[in-house]
């Protein structure tokens, strides 16, 4: 399989999972928020919207995915990988309203002392929820890692907020169910709990998401495993520059190398192809490469 082939497998394999996910947030949410209004918990349905969120979340990442795995055309030359971090992006911003409403609404449930008193139902639904949030984690975070993909990578994290949100919400409404009526509020405070989590994980990929857009240079390591890629291969002398930046699972490459200043610009073209065939072969994620040609002066290193 080419590296074409596997972006695209990459892109495809993500639209299946986002659609599984999909699926598999309506039937949970719909569950956990019928046991939250049957159990009169708070915090499983705040559980509840936030798997509802999971939902539009998913449904963002489909139609990003959708989108980047078209090739590219006269109007894109580079490809339409751009709307991967776009949808990891909305995902982010879901995460960060769902969590302030969760959070704002706990923190005023908590000051309330008017307590309902709830029920084993809502025990049992944050039981499921942990179980099949973690396997929809595990699900979507392999193939997040994969591909090196933002998109999944931030949608794996909603589904682990996910199981995060319901594993306070079983201590939260553990403690109201056996703890008497003195441990009401601990409900309220699972939910706030909760809503803290999804802020921080809304934020982090905001922030990744963000990155990606502005086509922020790769971290150091890789820019130097490049770099030392580029220099093996024959006729380089040096890498005067090196840019990397990430198009949703594609990393483009604007490679400065230089070479003999006496040699022709037929032998110059050469090394250029051959350096930048040297990086395709290594890197299955490096799919556009432009080698500018720069006259070696060793007095100048």
């Amino acid at each position: 399989m080419n590296k074409i082939q596997n972006n695209q497998a990459g892109y495809r394999q993500g639209a299946v999972a986002a659609l599984v996910s999909v699926i598999v947030n309506i039937l949970l949410s719909a569950f956990k928020l019928t046991a939250g209004i049957l159990g009169h918990s708070s915090a499983m349905v705040a559980d509840a919207a936030h798997s509802l969120s999971d939902v539009a979340a998913s449904a963002a990442v489909w139609v990003g995915m959708k989108i980047a795995v078209k090739p590219a055309d006269a109007g894109h030359p580079w490809g339409h990988g751009k709307a991967e971090p776009i949808a990891a992006k909305i995902v982010a911003i879901i995460l960060i309203i769902v969590g302030l409403d969760i959070g704002v609404n706990a923190l005023i449930n908590i000051s309330r002392a008017d307590y309902s008193t709830v029920k084993p139902i809502a025990l049992i639904a944050a039981i499921v929820s942990i179980v099949v949030k973690e396997w929809n984690f595990q699900y979507v975070w392999r193939l997040g890692k994969k591909y090196d993909s933002t998109s999944l990578k931030a949608d794996a994290w909603h589904h682990r907020s996910d199981a995060i949100s319901s594993v306070a919400a079983f201590i939260g409404i553990a403690f109201t169910i056996w703890g008497g009526n003195k441990w009401h509020f601990m409900d309220h405070l699972a939910a706030a709990a909760v809503a803290g989590m999804i802020i921080a994980v809304g934020v982090k990929f905001f922030r990744k998401a963000a990155a990606d857009l502005m086509d922020e240079n790769l971290p150091a390591e890789r820019i130097n495993e490049i770099k030392q890629a580029l220099m093996i291969t024959e006729g380089v002398k040096g890498v005067e520059a090196l840019y990397a930046r990430k198009a949703g699972l594609e990393i483009l490459i604007d490679a400065h190398v230089e070479v003999n200043p006496e040699i022709s610009v037929s032998a110059g073209h050469t090394i250029a192809s051959k350096a930048r065939d040297e990086l395709k072969m290594r890197f299955p994620d490096i799919q556009n490469v432009l080698v500018h040609i720069e006259p070696y002066f060793p007095n100048d290193h």
